[in-house]
């Protein structure tokens, strides 16, 4: 996977390898050893530092690299920093790898800065290994020393930080964001890593306002405003949500997670033909077959298109034969919706031969068989069903109908006594649960 790839670069990349001299050209290394893979997996999880720690880290490195002033990618992702920079303090050039992250700073400050940390950089490198390895206390060892350290305290507390969230420490780790922050304000990654944990611990205001200072540093970067979205979500403030989907859109039109969530939400707003737009946008771009066919469905089925939702049924049937039932019996009602009773039949038998006591499945085809005159067929599936549940008041009624048909009045009257008897059953059974 591309996040083992960041890893295994990680590990063999030293500090040295990520710090380069510069000028104020822009130009810098830009081919060391962390390169191209943490590009492909930053572009996945841009604010993912809790949910992807080693990501994270990359991303760390890479964002506390410039100096004071803009620091901007020149790789695929186009995320623009803003930060003191512990490791350069004002004077250095950074660039790091696919990322091109660069800050502006005096020439040769590097090379000044590498001289100050040498006697660190080692120490932390290897707790950067020991994290990777999952060897948690010794790495954590390691962090709590660089942490008392002023040439190291920030990088310190992102990476312990990184190793509490990834120990399911949560508030510790909110701590220790809080505490990178209290020395640099500017941290992109640390108030994205922070309000992703704010958000799991259910804050959501918290985390909405990290997100949004991590917007007013950079507003450049889609993943955040997915993020601030969810928050959103989670307290019921959907114009804003809708409004942060549409920007993560705007930022990022292959974003899947974007058009499906907006998508879900839309129907929620009732803009049922905004969703289906959504959805089929999600499913071209590559998204989950099952939830965008799925989703899409009940979309058309809110505008009445039942015969597109029924089709969107039929390719996800086709996709996945295993569990299929809950597909069938709605496919068989989109079915009856349109008049094709005589497919909507064929499903409820397919249910009835994958799982035989499905009593709803006999009972819908009766009433396909009792509609289309098959009333043999209609009554033998009444009885099947009643077989496996002696209280369905349903049944008893379309048999008392059937008998009617008939011209059987009393056997008529019989079923539609038990009816009243069983519906009378239930109505006692919910008073009393209602009072309990």
């Amino acid at each position: 996977m591309v996040f083992d790839a960041v890893g295994s670069e990680l590990i063999s990349a030293t500090f040295g390898a990520l710090l380069a001299e510069g000028d104020s050209s822009g130009a810098g290394v830009s081919n060391n050893k962390v390169g191209s893979a943490i590009g492909a997996a930053v572009a996945l999880a841009t604010v993912g530092v809790a949910s992807f720690p080693v990501t994270g880290i990359a991303l760390t490195v890479g964002v506390l690299a410039g100096s004071k002033g803009e620091a901007a990618t020149k790789g695929a992702l186009g995320i623009v920093a803003r930060g003191t920079g512990a490791l350069v303090g004002g004077a250095a050039k950074v660039t790091m790898g696919a990322l091109g992250l660069a800050g502006s700073g005096a020439k040769g400050g590097s090379s000044i800065i590498a001289n100050a940390l040498r006697s660190e950089e080692a120490r932390l490198e290897e707790g950067l290994i020991l994290l990777r390895q999952g060897k948690y206390e010794k790495a954590l060892k390691i962090f709590n020393r660089a942490v008392s350290k002023k040439e190291t305290a920030l990088l310190a507390y992102l990476y312990r930080a990184v190793l509490l969230a990834s120990t399911k420490n949560r508030v510790a780790a909110i701590r220790d964001y809080s505490s990178a922050l209290e020395i640099d304000s500017n941290v992109v990654a640390a108030y994205n890593s922070r309000g992703i944990l704010f958000f799991q611990e259910q804050e959501y205001d918290r985390a909405i306002a990290d997100f949004t200072n991590s917007i007013t540093i950079s507003d450049r970067d889609f993943s955040v405003y997915l993020e601030r979205a969810k928050a959103y979500m989670a307290l019921e403030q959907f114009v804003d949500a809708t409004a942060d989907y549409d920007s993560a859109i705007d930022l990022n039109s292959d974003c899947t997670e974007a058009y499906f969530l907006r998508g879900c939400l839309l129907i929620q707003l009732g803009s049922y033909q905004d969703a289906v737009s959504d959805f089929t946008n999600y499913i071209k771009l590559g998204g989950d077959t099952y939830q965008g066919y799925f989703q899409r469905s009940s979309a058309f089925a809110c505008v009445k298109d039942y015969r597109r939702a029924a089709m969107d049924l039929s390719n996800l049937i086709a996709r996945v034969p295993d569990n299929i039932v809950d597909l069938l019996i709605k496919r068989a009602s989109y079915f009856e919706k349109i008049g094709e009773n005589n497919q909507a039949t064929d499903d409820y038998s397919q249910v009835i031969s994958i799982e035989p006591n499905y009593v709803e499945a006999y009972f819908k085809r009766a009433c396909l068989r009792i509609k289309g005159k098959n009333l043999k067929a209609g009554e033998q599936d009444l009885i099947a069903a009643i077989r496996r549940d002696p209280e369905y008041a349903d049944a008893y009624i379309r048999l008392a109908h059937i008998k009617i048909l008939k011209h059987r009045h009393k056997k008529a009257i019989d079923f539609l006594e038990h009816a009243v008897k069983m519906l009378h059953k239930k109505s006692r059974i919910r008073e009393i649960s209602r009072s309990v």
